[in-house]
């Protein structure tokens, strides 16, 4: 799981950046690959925390539940502040509502 800062300057032209901005589009994105299919699961949000990362995962989580995949999910993250990087806490409580 990852996240990337659309507004990169050197990954877009100037016109798209401008464009992003001018319409007010999300500027970030969320990124999930379920290895076993390699099936890509993406979500766009206009601030990074750990509560969009919280319900991004649950959504990943439900729809591979829905889709019956009943064996136990592993989540690799990076170590973003959106992922509970800083909170052991955090992390504790976010592995015990699984």
């Amino acid at each position: 799981m990852d996240t990337k800062h659309i507004l990169d300057k050197k990954a877009l032209t100037t016109s798209a950046y401008e464009h992003i901005i001018g319409i007010g589009l999300p500027i970030y994105e969320w990124n999930v690959i379920y290895a076993v299919t390699r099936t890509r699961f993406t979500a766009y949000s206009h601030r990074l925390s750990s509560e969009y990362g919280f319900m991004f995962i649950m959504m990943v989580v439900l729809w591979l539940r829905s889709h019956n995949v009943r064996k136990e999910i592993y989540i690799q993250l990076d170590n973003g502040s959106e992922f509970c990087s800083g909170s052991v806490k955090k992390k504790a409580e976010w592995n015990d509502s699984s």
